[in-house]
């Protein structure tokens, strides 16, 4: 066809070797980053999303002959805006007020002053939505997973109206109220902390008698100490008859700290008759026992018996499986101190009962959700008692806390004071409302950190949480954080984590500019945006399965929220059966879950084409699981059936653009199938 539009940046030439190394260096951040504010499943780096807005916006000198008459003067021109560019995705850059208004002036101008807005169907962990409003664009985003919408909710509409206020709670002065002068998420964070600590407070007085101080023995200076973490093992009974059916441990690994001058080993001693064990703290490995389950059998303390998975599988279906503890971590002056169960009253701990809560049944997907195969089938089976009594106490606590809130800022807010947050409200119930969101964005971290699926890691000393993969794999070994400590795991670092990202990551908002994310079905393009310009990052075809993994955090958001947010959260379980993935589990075979998926993109795309702005190019972010790398290039059917869905709805490609947007130490991508890069599908209408 003959071109008769203007070409846009992204069409012809992009600073790639900029925006990898910008995107590759920010998934190292973990403080201060919007991504600190709640798990989500394959973000995009900000710094490519940013990259990829502007150079979709922005033309190409080449259009302008009278301008830019021969190769140099376009080379020279397009140089100046490849600095722009190699500028804005450098992470200290992200709140650079002075740059970001060079970016949208660059933007407005070659959008003639008629600014476009800015759409991502399937907004997920929302970067791409935030990023828009970043460069003070109208931002939308949608998505069907109720979490994913929260989360977008949080970043774009929270900071819309309530970016720039001084905090409200009742510690602040009305000197400091009176000459407060930012105008990000300051005010906010503060009042997160505050709150959160009276959370604390609270929740502390009702649990208390579950987390009881321990006395340090005197080789370790005596007093009071705080417990960290306690490590338990699961158990099964023995398969030999000779010992009846002693229950034994399932322990993967013994070491506990592997700090240079604080190495520590749990050591299981047997009994003299062998008709039992128990467990000290030892300076030294036991090279006959490194392990009693590996990747093929467990095996038997006692009698050295193998204990075959099948036998793990059934025991753990008909009965379920037994605890030991094998040792206390606790607060030291020094540093961690180790120390053997006989320190508390284990009887105590494993004697509590997990109060009745509406349940979540887990969607099973073979390969992500392997706890189910162990009996886990439905999200409470994932805490132990303690962790579950603590986690609704939390919940309740924040829901009676908003109360407060709504009465400190009373007299700060004097419009449309009762108005919700959903309900477009930028009053006291609304401010409430954004700050109960985000305590309850902490309530998900605290969840992730505190199950029993979190393992010990013996470098950081400290438990691992839930999500380092996109699944919930089976955990022989685990740690129970203490949420009252000082120490990860608990809720203190875990607010300090979200306050900081606020801080840090928001500084400029358009309180002028739209910007809303909603719950919607992606196919179902919102007539509330008109003409938008789409930039996407879809699902990854059978790579993640969101919504399964959803549920562990929406049981806890819905308890917490859904009061405000009723349709978001007028569901059970986050909704599946219009989820674009191809989910063999769901679908019923691997054929039908293709079918679904490119039958899925076709109808996304033909909206996509009926309304989305021809004056610009669209933009897909498609990434790909590292087994579909290969030194000859990509091979994948997900790959090859989405672009297929793309070319049968009406479109061209015009560029493609390949992303590094993963890094290579990623706990993902050691020895597992990542997601290692992306591609950037850069179309346009055919005619």
């Amino acid at each position: 066809m003959t071109e008769t539009y203007k070409k846009k940046l992204i069409e012809v030439a992009m600073p790639l070797e900029a925006i990898n190394i910008a995107s590759v260096r920010e998934k190292s951040i973990k403080q201060g980053h919007p991504a600190s504010l709640h798990q989500w499943w394959a973000r995009r780096p900000l710094a490519s999303c940013r990259a990829v807005i502007f150079a979709q916006l922005v033309d190409d000198p080449s259009n302008f002959p009278d301008k830019f008459p021969n190769e140099e003067a376009i080379a020279s021109e397009r140089k100046r805006l490849f600095t722009m560019i190699e500028e804005l995705v450098k992470w200290e850059n992200s709140t650079n007020d002075d740059l970001l208004l060079r970016a949208r002036e660059e933007i407005r101008n070659s959008c003639n002053n008629e600014i476009p807005s800015i759409y991502d169907p399937f907004s997920g962990g929302g970067a791409i939505p935030l990023e828009a409003q970043r460069l003070g664009l109208p931002a939308f985003g949608s998505d069907l997973n109720p979490v994913a919408v929260m989360i977008g909710k949080s970043m774009l509409e929270v900071g819309k109206y309530f970016s720039g206020l001084p905090p409200i709670n009742p510690s602040t002065s009305e000197q400091m109220r009176h000459l407060w002068v930012n105008n990000g998420f300051e005010g906010i964070a503060e009042d997160i902390n505050y709150y959160a600590a009276r959370v604390f407070e609270k929740s502390k007085v009702k649990t208390s008698t579950m987390y009881p101080e321990i006395n340090l023995p005197k080789k370790f200076g005596g007093g009071k100490a705080n417990i960290i973490s306690w490590i338990w093992a699961r158990t099964v009974p023995s398969p030999n008859p000779g010992i009846n059916n002693v229950a034994v441990p399932l322990i993967k690994n013994f070491q506990l700290s592997k700090k240079a001058n604080n190495k520590k080993w749990c050591k299981l001693e047997l009994n003299a008759d062998r008709s039992g064990y128990i467990f000290k703290i030892s300076d030294i490995p036991n090279p006959d026992m490194e392990r009693t389950i590996g990747r093929n059998a467990g095996t038997c303390a006692i009698s050295g018996d193998v204990i075959p998975f099948n036998y793990i599988r059934d025991i753990a279906k008909k009965e379920g499986f037994g605890s030991r503890l094998l040792a206390v971590v606790a607060e030291g002056k020094n540093g961690r101190i180790y120390l053997p169960p006989s320190v508390v009253d284990e009887e105590k701990i494993v004697s509590l009962e997990k109060p009745l809560q509406p349940s979540i049944k887990i969607d099973h997907w073979s390969g992500c959700t392997n706890c189910v195969i162990y009996g886990f089938e439905n999200f409470e089976d994932l805490y132990t008692p303690r962790q579950f009594r603590t986690l609704i106490s939390f919940s309740e606590t924040i829901s009676e806390i908003k109360s407060e809130i709504i009465n400190d800022s009373k007299a700060k807010f004097t419009s449309d004071c009762s108005l919700s947050l959903n309900e477009g409200g930028t009053g006291s119930t609304a401010y409430a409302d954004a700050v109960v969101l985000f305590l309850s964005f902490a309530l998900s971290k605290l969840a992730d950190l505190n199950n029993s699926f979190c393992g010990w890691e013996p470098v950081a000393q400290c438990p691992r949480h839930l999500f380092g993969k996109q699944a919930i794999p089976m955990v022989w070994d685990y740690a129970e954080a203490n949420p009252f400590s000082n120490s990860s795991g608990s809720w203190k670092v875990i607010v300090r984590g979200i306050s900081n990202s606020l801080k840090k990551s928001f500084s400029f908002h358009h309180h002028d500019v739209p910007a809303r994310v909603f719950q919607a079905d992606a196919a179902e393009f919102p007539n509330s945006v008109e003409s938008p310009v789409v930039c996407m990052d879809p699902p990854y075809y059978d790579n993640i399965p969101y919504s399964n993994l959803s549920d562990f955090f929406y049981m806890w958001l819905r308890k917490v929220n859904g009061d405000v947010f009723k349709r978001e959260f007028s569901t059970l379980a986050v909704p599946k059966a219009n989820e674009l993935v191809a989910n063999k589990f769901r679908q019923g075979s691997k054929q039908k879950a293709e079918n679904f998926f490119i039958d899925g993109m076709s109808s996304v795309f033909s909206q996509m084409y009926k309304f989305s702005n021809k004056d610009f190019p669209s933009t897909i972010f498609y990434a790909f699981k590292q087994s579909e790398v290969s030194s000859e290039g990509i091979s994948s059917t997900g790959w090859a059936t989405f672009l297929e869905a793309i070319i049968n709805s009406g479109f061209m490609v015009v560029g493609t653009w390949p992303i590094r947007t993963e890094n290579a130490s990623r706990m993902m991508g050691q020895g597992n199938n990542a997601l290692a890069s992306s591609v950037v599908l850069v179309i346009r209408k055919r005619s």
